[in-house]
């Protein structure tokens, strides 16, 4: 688990979108992105406007990246994926 806020420092985790994967429950293309972390001003704006879903500051290895605003199923795209682009999400030993 990787926490967004370490020791006082505000950490933002962005998943990278390439394209939009339909809904595995309904099918539907009508799909927005979780982010996690400490919002900027400009993701909060986002969300409020509800381009994106603000996931919270903690994101775990099945943390789910895409949300259908048609039937509010949310998913993690590829999890397998995910961890060679990113390494896996461990907190260091202290």
């Amino acid at each position: 688990m990787v926490c967004g806020a370490l020791d006082g420092l505000s950490v933002h985790f962005l998943m990278p979108r390439k394209k939009k994967h339909p809904c595995p429950r309904c099918g539907s293309t009508k799909t927005i992105p979780i982010k996690y972390g400490m919002p900027s001003p400009a993701l909060a704006l986002k969300a409020s406007e509800g381009k994106l879903i603000l996931g919270g500051c903690c994101i775990l290895n099945d943390s789910p990246d895409t949300h259908c605003t048609e039937c509010e199923y949310e998913w993690l795209g590829d999890p397998v994926k995910r961890e060679k682009e990113f390494g896996p999400f461990e907190l260091p030993e202290r």
